[in-house]
């Protein structure tokens, strides 16, 4: 009887072990950036000679595979970050604060080494915005508020057990999404470089836990969208938009899935369009619609995916917008078929839009 319980008790032990969940690392990095205002287009032209430095401080997790999705990903770093671009105060562009979260994997790795790239997004506020009286020039942003992107392509090196030499590249875009104009955005590459201080050191062994076989699937979805938009001239009202996205996904393992379909959409600010360009259309409900065929990728993280693609209009009669755009956002699962997003329609890298939604997979 005393055997079989001290056998019991080795078992028990050996469970448990197993169930304990590994430490992960947490680390704070503070970068100093250098960057220009990206002259990609000539309306903003006459901003690109603006030069600023900037401030970074990150909060960062090293994941150890506590959660499925983190194994899948071979053990990422996720994070927030809070940016500080200083620009010269006698310049139509004021300073900028952004508050990002941000994921990070690794492509190289050595025992001492690594280079990843980075993806965030977030809020910004933006100083000075324009003003038809008081700022004309800034012809980039119009609002105190908006939506900003990152991406950062990093080298770290650990110098000793808790510090770590930074050095790299990123561009970050602040924009509104075309709930007011003027709304071009503003693109902003910068090279960093930062030192990181681990403060939790987690344990060295990462979960590892047997996955189930993946097997290819095909999943179609319906996804309803609004949202509002402002067209020329400046300060005037902003028009309802509104759709539907509709398309066949091809689930091509746990991380992506390929997607086609078509995407129908509403955009009453047409019916300025079709008046002040004097087209010689009726403005009518048809008229002021949309119809494209549409192809992208779809990149899940746990319940969170990113979502990217390109679309060519099959309709469109008011011949205003570009023959292609492009679409990218973030959708959450609510559950297995259900979920909400945020997406942005771009027209060559300038916001035309955000779609506010949601949808089910069938």
């Amino acid at each position: 009887m005393r055997i079989l319980l001290f056998l019991l008790c080795i078992l028990f032990s050996i469970s448990t072990k197993a169930q304990v969940s590994p430490k992960p690392t947490y680390t704070i990095i503070t970068r100093l950036h250098y960057g220009f205002i990206w002259n990609f287009s000539q309306e903003v032209s006459h901003l690109s000679n603006q030069h600023m430095p900037a401030f970074e401080i990150d909060f960062v997790k090293q994941t150890k595979g506590n959660k499925p999705w983190q194994q899948e990903y071979n053990y990422p770093q996720v994070g927030y970050s809070l940016y500080y671009f200083a620009f010269d105060p006698t310049k139509p562009v004021g300073n900028i604060v952004a508050v990002l979260a941000h994921a990070e994997k690794n492509f190289y790795k050595t025992k001492r080494s690594n280079l990843q790239w980075r993806l965030g997004f977030g809020t910004a506020y933006v100083e000075k915005r324009y003003d038809s009286e008081t700022n004309l020039k800034n012809n980039v942003i119009s609002e105190r508020i908006n939506f900003t992107l990152n991406g950062q392509m990093n080298f770290n090196y650990q110098i000793c057990q808790k510090v770590i030499l930074n050095l790299g590249v990123g561009l970050t875009h602040v924009s509104n999404g075309a709930l007011k104009r003027p709304n071009f955005g503003i693109n902003l590459p910068t090279l960093h470089v930062g030192v990181g201080v681990n403060i939790a050191k987690g344990d060295n062994e990462n979960r590892k836990d047997s996955i189930k076989l993946f097997k290819r699937k095909t999943n179609f979805y319906i996804s309803p969208f609004m949202g509002f938009k402002e067209v020329y001239p400046v300060n005037g009202p902003r028009y309802f938009l509104g759709g539907i996205n509709a398309y066949v996904e091809r689930r091509m393992n746990r991380k992506s899935g390929l997607n086609i379909g078509v995407d129908f959409s509403y955009d009453k600010s047409k019916k300025a369009e079709i008046v002040n360009d004097t087209l010689n259309l009726k403005n009518v409900f048809i008229n002021r619609t949309q119809a494209a065929i549409i192809a992208g990728h779809e990149l899940y993280i746990n319940r969170l995916s990113l979502i990217t693609q390109i679309g060519m209009y099959l309709y469109d009669p008011t011949h205003l917008s570009k023959s292609f755009y492009q679409k990218v956002g973030f959708k959450y699962y609510v559950s297995e078929k259900v979920f909400v997003g945020m997406i942005m329609k771009l027209d060559l890298g300038v916001a035309e839009w955000i779609e506010w939604g949601g949808g089910i997979r069938l």
